[in-house]
C-alpha cells in the first residue's frame, strides 16, 4: 500500500515539475510575442508621430534641421495655409453636396429591398439577395469604361449639367455612381440584420 502511495506521490511531483516547466515555457513565448507586438506598433507608429511632427512645424526648421529634430516651434499655419491654398472649404461643401444624398438614397434603396428579400417568402427571394450581393463582385475597373460610354450619352437638361447637357463631370453623375455601387453591400447587410429582428 505504501509503495503505492509512494509512487502516487512521485508521479504527483513529476507532473509538477512538467507543469512548472510548461508554465515557464508558456510565458517565455508570452513575452517574446508581446515584445514582437510592441516593436511592430512602434514601428508602425513612427511614421504618424513623424506626419504629426512635421505638420505642426514650420518647413524652413524641417529643412533646415531635418525630418527626425526636435520641433523649436510649433504653429497652426502649415493648417490654414493647406486649407486655403488647396480651398479645401469648396471641396468639403462638394463633398456634402455628393455624400448626403448618396448616403440617404443609397439606405432607402437597400433597405426597401433588405425588407423584401429578409421578411417576405416568394420565389426569387434568394436569386434576388444574389443579384444585388454580386453587384460588389465586379471589379470598378470593368465597369468604368462603359459607365463613361454611357454618362456620355445620356442627355441632361442645360440647367443639370454646364457641361454639353451630360452626365459627365456633374454632381448627380457622381451620386448615382456611388448609390449603384454601394446598395448591393448595404442590402446584403441590412437584409441580415433585418432578419434577426
Amino acid at each position: 500500500m505504501t509503495a503505492v502511495a509512494t509512487s502516487a506521490s512521485t508521479l504527483r511531483a513529476d507532473g509538477d515539475v512538467l507543469n512548472a516547466a510548461a508554465r515557464r515555457r508558456k510565458r517565455g513565448a508570452r513575452g517574446l510575442l508581446h515584445a514582437f507586438l510592441i516593436a511592430t506598433a512602434l514601428v508602425w507608429l513612427v511614421p504618424i508621430a513623424g506626419a504629426v511632427n512635421l505638420a505642426f512645424r514650420p518647413y524652413g526648421e524641417t529643412s533646415r534641421n531635418g525630418f527626425f529634430s526636435w520641433p523649436k516651434t510649433l504653429t497652426f499655419s502649415n493648417f490654414t495655409r493647406a486649407f486655403h491654398q488647396g480651398e479645401m472649404g469648396r471641396h468639403y461643401w462638394v463633398t456634402f453636396m455628393i455624400v448626403v444624398p448618396a448616403l440617404l438614397l443609397t439606405l432607402l434603396l437597400s433597405s426597401f429591398v433588405a425588407y423584401a428579400v429578409s421578411r417576405f417568402s416568394f420565389r426569387f427571394n434568394l436569386p434576388l439577395l444574389v443579384l444585388f450581393t454580386a453587384g460588389n463582385l465586379l471589379p470598378q475597373q470593368v465597369i468604368i469604361q462603359p459607365l463613361f460610354q454611357m454618362y456620355k450619352r445620356i442627355p441632361l437638361p442645360e440647367f443639370m449639367s454646364p457641361h454639353g447637357g451630360k452626365m459627365t463631370n456633374t454632381i448627380l453623375g457622381v451620386i448615382l455612381i456611388h448609390v449603384a455601387f454601394q446598395t448591393g453591400f448595404c442590402t446584403f447587410v441590412l437584409s441580415n440584420y433585418m432578419k434577426t429582428i
